[in-house]
Protein backbone atom coordinates (compact mmCIF):
# COMPACT_ATOMS: atom_id res chain seq x y z
CA UNK A 1 0.00 0.00 0.00
CA UNK A 2 1.59 3.39 -0.97
CA UNK A 3 1.66 6.44 1.26
CA UNK A 4 -1.17 9.01 1.14
CA UNK A 5 1.00 11.70 -0.54
CA UNK A 6 -2.03 13.96 -1.19
CA UNK A 7 -2.66 14.31 2.41
CA UNK A 8 0.89 14.70 3.67
CA UNK A 9 1.12 17.33 1.08
CA UNK A 10 -2.11 19.32 2.05
CA UNK A 11 -1.37 18.84 5.88
CA UNK A 12 2.27 20.30 5.58
CA UNK A 13 1.30 23.27 2.87
CA UNK A 14 -1.82 24.02 6.13
CA UNK A 15 1.06 23.95 8.21
CA UNK A 16 2.89 26.46 5.59
CA UNK A 17 0.07 28.89 5.60
CA UNK A 18 -0.46 28.81 9.51
CA UNK A 19 2.92 29.41 10.14
CA UNK A 20 3.46 32.04 7.66
CA UNK A 21 -0.17 33.74 7.09
CA UNK A 22 0.57 34.06 3.38
CA UNK A 23 -1.09 32.09 0.59
CA UNK A 24 2.05 33.00 -2.02
CA UNK A 25 4.95 31.56 0.02
CA UNK A 26 3.13 28.46 1.71
CA UNK A 27 3.07 27.59 -2.04
CA UNK A 28 5.88 28.47 -3.25
CA UNK A 29 7.48 26.79 0.44
CA UNK A 30 5.52 23.53 -0.24
CA UNK A 31 7.12 23.50 -4.25
CA UNK A 32 10.27 23.66 -2.90
CA UNK A 33 10.35 21.10 -0.09
CA UNK A 34 8.18 18.47 -1.96
CA UNK A 35 8.68 19.33 -5.29
CA UNK A 36 5.19 19.29 -5.59
CA UNK A 37 4.15 22.37 -7.87
CA UNK A 38 1.07 24.22 -5.78
CA UNK A 39 -0.88 27.45 -6.56
CA UNK A 40 -1.72 29.80 -4.09
CA UNK A 41 -5.57 29.54 -5.01
CA UNK A 42 -4.78 25.77 -4.21
CA UNK A 43 -3.59 26.56 -0.63
CA UNK A 44 -6.40 28.90 -0.33
CA UNK A 45 -9.21 26.32 -1.37
CA UNK A 46 -7.66 23.56 1.49
CA UNK A 47 -7.77 26.47 4.14
CA UNK A 48 -11.18 26.71 2.77
CA UNK A 49 -12.48 22.93 2.98
CA UNK A 50 -10.12 21.90 6.46
CA UNK A 51 -10.92 24.97 8.31
CA UNK A 52 -13.89 23.59 10.51
CA UNK A 53 -11.39 20.69 11.64
CA UNK A 54 -8.99 23.60 13.41
CA UNK A 55 -12.21 25.03 14.84
CA UNK A 56 -13.15 21.52 16.01
CA UNK A 57 -10.24 21.01 17.60
CA UNK A 58 -8.74 23.89 19.43
CA UNK A 59 -12.02 25.27 20.53
CA UNK A 60 -12.33 25.79 24.18
CA UNK A 61 -15.12 26.10 26.69
CA UNK A 62 -15.38 29.22 28.58
CA UNK A 63 -17.49 27.17 30.91
CA UNK A 64 -15.42 24.01 31.31
CA UNK A 65 -12.42 26.55 32.22
CA UNK A 66 -12.05 25.63 35.83
CA UNK A 67 -11.26 28.83 38.37
CA UNK A 68 -7.45 28.84 38.05
CA UNK A 69 -5.22 29.63 35.57
CA UNK A 70 -1.72 29.75 35.35
CA UNK A 71 0.71 31.87 33.76
CA UNK A 72 4.20 31.88 33.46
CA UNK A 73 6.96 33.50 30.44
CA UNK A 74 9.75 31.88 29.62
CA UNK A 75 13.01 32.88 27.55
CA UNK A 76 13.49 31.71 24.32
CA UNK A 77 16.61 31.89 21.57
CA UNK A 78 14.81 32.11 17.99
CA UNK A 79 17.77 32.66 15.48
CA UNK A 80 20.14 33.82 18.14
CA UNK A 81 17.61 36.54 19.79
CA UNK A 82 16.37 36.34 22.61
CA UNK A 83 12.56 36.33 22.96
CA UNK A 84 10.01 35.81 25.76
CA UNK A 85 7.50 33.43 25.37
CA UNK A 86 4.21 33.83 27.87
CA UNK A 87 1.70 31.31 27.98
CA UNK A 88 -1.56 30.97 30.22
CA UNK A 89 -2.24 27.75 30.80
CA UNK A 90 -5.24 25.58 32.60
CA UNK A 91 -3.95 22.58 34.71
CA UNK A 92 -7.25 20.57 34.95
CA UNK A 93 -8.01 20.46 31.63
CA UNK A 94 -3.99 19.95 30.97
CA UNK A 95 -4.18 23.13 27.99
CA UNK A 96 -2.97 25.90 26.38
CA UNK A 97 -5.16 28.86 26.66
CA UNK A 98 -3.24 31.68 25.07
CA UNK A 99 0.73 31.95 23.63
CA UNK A 100 2.09 34.93 23.40
CA UNK A 101 5.61 35.66 21.79
CA UNK A 102 7.41 39.44 22.99
CA UNK A 103 11.01 40.92 22.09
CA UNK A 104 10.50 42.44 25.91
CA UNK A 105 9.71 41.57 29.06
CA UNK A 106 7.80 44.13 30.84
CA UNK A 107 4.33 45.54 32.18
CA UNK A 108 2.57 46.81 29.41
CA UNK A 109 3.44 43.53 27.22
CA UNK A 110 1.92 41.54 30.75
CA UNK A 111 -0.99 43.94 31.26
CA UNK A 112 -2.09 43.12 27.14
CA UNK A 113 -1.71 39.52 27.69
CA UNK A 114 -3.96 39.19 30.90
CA UNK A 115 -6.22 42.11 29.01
CA UNK A 116 -6.54 39.45 25.47
CA UNK A 117 -7.01 36.32 28.72
CA UNK A 118 -9.58 38.02 30.61
CA UNK A 119 -11.47 39.13 27.31
CA UNK A 120 -11.31 35.49 26.02
CA UNK A 121 -11.53 33.91 29.29
CA UNK A 122 -13.41 36.00 31.29
CA UNK A 123 -12.40 37.09 35.24
CA UNK A 124 -10.15 33.77 36.40
CA UNK A 125 -8.08 33.56 39.15
CA UNK A 126 -4.73 34.16 38.06
CA UNK A 127 -1.57 32.30 39.54
CA UNK A 128 1.90 33.54 38.67
CA UNK A 129 5.68 33.57 40.34
CA UNK A 130 4.95 36.85 42.09
CA UNK A 131 7.11 38.91 39.61
CA UNK A 132 6.29 42.64 40.08
CA UNK A 133 5.29 42.72 35.87
CA UNK A 134 2.22 40.53 37.11
CA UNK A 135 1.42 42.42 40.47
CA UNK A 136 0.91 45.80 38.20
CA UNK A 137 -0.75 44.40 35.69
CA UNK A 138 -3.38 42.30 37.38
CA UNK A 139 -4.28 45.18 39.00
CA UNK A 140 -4.55 47.67 36.51
CA UNK A 141 -6.94 45.43 35.53
CA UNK A 142 -8.83 44.62 38.79
CA UNK A 143 -7.73 40.67 38.38
CA UNK A 144 -8.10 38.06 41.08
CA UNK A 145 -4.69 37.07 41.47
CA UNK A 146 -2.02 34.24 43.50
CA UNK A 147 1.38 33.58 44.02
CA UNK A 148 1.69 29.69 43.11
CA UNK A 149 2.97 26.99 45.43
CA UNK A 150 5.37 24.65 44.52
CA UNK A 151 2.57 22.38 42.98
CA UNK A 152 1.95 24.74 40.79
CA UNK A 153 5.24 26.10 39.62
CA UNK A 154 6.05 21.83 38.86
CA UNK A 155 3.07 21.96 36.64
CA UNK A 156 3.84 25.00 34.98
CA UNK A 157 7.96 24.35 34.31
CA UNK A 158 7.05 20.65 32.66
CA UNK A 159 4.63 22.18 30.40
CA UNK A 160 6.89 25.14 28.78
CA UNK A 161 9.74 22.03 28.98
CA UNK A 162 7.39 20.34 26.74
CA UNK A 163 6.32 23.19 24.44
CA UNK A 164 10.32 23.81 24.60
CA UNK A 165 11.43 20.39 23.42
CA UNK A 166 7.90 19.75 20.77
CA UNK A 167 9.51 23.34 19.17
CA UNK A 168 12.94 22.32 18.78
CA UNK A 169 12.36 19.13 17.53
CA UNK A 170 9.70 20.92 15.04
CA UNK A 171 12.77 23.27 14.06
CA UNK A 172 15.54 19.96 13.37
CA UNK A 173 12.55 18.69 10.81
CA UNK A 174 11.80 21.38 9.38
CA UNK A 175 15.84 22.34 9.17
CA UNK A 176 16.46 19.13 7.62
CA UNK A 177 13.58 19.37 4.88
CA UNK A 178 14.99 22.39 3.92
CA UNK A 179 19.01 21.03 3.62
CA UNK A 180 17.59 18.18 1.25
Amino acid sequence: MQPNYASTTTSYGLYLYYSSRSFRLAAKCLSSSFMVKRSHVTIWKWIQRYAFLATIRFTIDKHKIRQILIVDETLVKIDGLEHWLWIAYEPNMNVCLMMHLSRVRIIFVCYQFFKQLRHSHGKKLISTDGARWYNIAWRWLELPHQIYGTELKNIIVRFIQHIKDTTEYIYRIFILIWIE
